[in-house]
């Protein structure tokens, strides 16, 4: 590796290196820290946390591609928020979102 440093710049506006032949030496650097390969702990995927009518099909998908239900799960949600894009509003039980100035309950509009 050749390490350098910017001497001048040229009539051409390029800059031009002079090159010194030092380079970094491995003891120069830090030792490498271990990567932790442990995951923490999550809960597994509930059917119930699915609408009930694309829990079949989630079912389905996810047994013939025989992968998690995790996977078709979120695919399927992810195309649903598409197609609706936010003309449907979701509240958490107990809140009432502020109305907007357009009068509907989605602050973004």
């Amino acid at each position: 590796m050749r390490v350098g440093r910017v001497e001048e710049v040229g009539t051409d506006g390029e800059a031009r290196a002079v090159y010194d032949g030092t380079a970094p030496v491995a003891s120069d650097w830090p030792n490498p820290e271990a990567i932790q390969s442990e995951l923490p702990p999550v809960q597994a995927f509930s059917e119930e946390l699915l609408p009930v009518s694309f829990r079949p099909l989630v079912r389905d998908v996810a047994e013939r591609m025989q992968v998690p239900m995790d996977y078709p799960a979120v695919v399927t949600v992810l195309c649903l928020a598409g197609v609706v894009n936010r003309r449907a509003v979701t509240a958490c039980s107990g809140f009432i979102p502020a109305r907007s100035r357009s009068g509907r309950a989605n602050p973004r509009e």
